[in-house]
């Protein structure tokens, strides 16, 4: 008897209890850096003297938007205008434009490279058409 007197207390006893899952533990996941370099941030990077690797009379200075050619220590009169972009202005599309503005374009030159590599101290160019690449180190 004592069986069944007990049954109903184990029942209302289990029925108070909840199946609920524990609550939910929220993970907080860090936020995604881009480290994609933006045309912008290319452009502050450039700025500055780089001199050549293959020829220490070759220096290419950035100021602003102008890009300024010396060898052996004589300047162009003035600087040529450059933009950097995702693509060389004028050139046919070619499905390749790079979203990160890789390109330096001298749009007054008629001329256009392509940065390969690009830190505080070194720049590589490869000059669109010819394919030939152009090293400097920053100086100072």
């Amino acid at each position: 008897m004592t069986k069944y007197f007990l049954l109903p207390i184990l029942f209302t006893v289990l029925s108070t209890c909840t199946t609920d899952d524990p609550p939910a533990v929220e993970v907080s996941t860090p936020p995604v850096i881009d480290t994609i370099p933006t045309a912008t941030d290319n452009v502050g990077t450039l700025q500055g003297s780089w001199r050549s690797v293959e020829d220490d009379k070759s220096v290419l200075r950035f100021e602003g938007n102008s890009m300024i050619m010396s060898y052996d220590g004589s300047d162009e009169e003035s600087g040529e205008n450059f933009i950097v972009g995702p693509e060389c202005p004028g050139s046919p599309p070619a499905g390749t434009g790079d979203p990160t503005g890789r390109y330096i374009s001298v749009p007054d030159a008629d001329l256009c490279y392509y940065i390969i590599k690009l830190t505080e101290t070194e720049l590589e160019l490869s000059f669109v058409g010819r394919g030939n690449t152009l090293r400097y180190r920053r100086e100072g």
